[in-house]
């Protein structure tokens, strides 16, 4: 995707942005973390914003060509929404970065002159083979909904004592499907 030093300040981005909200987010240890100076983040991206824009859609591009594979993968809905959670759970710098920083969930990012990203039209088409009745937008704000539910999800086991109580897990996990099945409901998918 990206080489170099980009690739590289990249990371220590989002490493940073997973574990500051907007208001702590510093260029300066992105810097330390990826062992060059602030000089050189702002020559290579030439604002904070930029940064944090490059970053949101590195991440993007990873996590829709993952459900992507998903969705091929997984024959029913509950395998596709267990494979994203594992995701998550796999990533944990990434998940606070997307709920503090991505365009994904405009809502809880940072303002952006940018409009928020735009969920490629080859994976809701394939988002099809789960809601075949459902529009783009809704196939849209589904996906959005699926991701950042996995994201809280995979956020509440990294974080708390959960990992050793699986019925735990389970239960967490129905609360979260049963979201979903209300979304789906309401939208007529």
């Amino acid at each position: 995707m990206i080489e170099g030093a980009n690739e590289k300040i990249i990371l220590a981005t989002i490493e940073e942005g997973g574990n500051n909200p907007t208001n702590r987010f510093s260029t300066l240890k992105v810097a330390a973390n990826c062992g060059v100076s602030e000089f050189l983040i702002y020559d290579h991206f030439k604002s904070k914003i930029a940064l944090l824009n490059a970053a949101d859609l590195y991440l993007s591009k990873l996590l829709f060509a993952y459900s992507e594979e998903a969705v091929k993968i997984n024959d029913s809905f509950s395998d596709f929404f267990s494979d994203l959670m594992l995701f998550q759970v796999r990533h944990p710098s990434w998940n606070g970065f997307w709920l503090n920083y991505s365009s994904i969930f405009p809502r809880f990012s940072l303002e952006r002159e940018e409009n928020p990203a735009s969920v490629p039209l080859s994976l809701l088409q394939a988002l099809r083979k789960y809601f075949p009745d459902a529009s783009f937008p809704d196939l849209d704000e589904a996906f959005r909904f699926i991701i950042r539910e996995t994201i809280c999800f995979a956020r509440y086991v990294i974080y708390s004592e959960v990992p050793g109580n699986a019925h735990r897990i389970e239960v967490e996990s129905r609360i979260v499907y049963g979201g979903l099945n209300a979304f789906k409901k309401d939208k007529n998918l």
